[in-house]
């Protein structure tokens, strides 16, 4: 579980201009869209955060995964989404600054 920890404390203190994938709102065009989009990204997170833990299971149950790696991916996820979602809405005025969430977030 300590190793869980410390993967999501380097994906959200790592810079975000060294990885290739970045979220899903830096595609928009112009400042104010761009920002605004981030913060429904963040809120989304933020709100649906918690159930990757419910997800990600299901997902992997249906790809003949291991039920306790995918329970403990999942459970990494929901906090990993939720503390990003987090730091997006907080930080939306700031568009140059990304926290990469696995999986690009939550998915509606």
């Amino acid at each position: 579980m300590k190793k869980y920890f410390m993967l999501l404390a380097l994906l959200l203190l790592a810079p975000s201009a060294a990885r290739a994938e970045y979220s899903p709102w830096m595609n928009a065009t112009g400042y104010s869209n761009k920002a605004f989009q981030k913060l429904i990204y963040g809120v989304q997170n933020v709100a649906l955060g918690w159930t990757e833990i419910i997800t990600e299971p299901v997902q992997h149950h249906n790809n003949s995964k291991q039920l306790a790696n995918s329970m403990a991916k999942g459970l990494m996820n929901a906090v990993t989404d939720t503390v990003g979602g987090a730091l997006h809405a907080a930080t939306f005025p700031f568009t140059t600054v990304d926290v990469v969430l696995p999986d690009k977030g939550i998915k509606l």
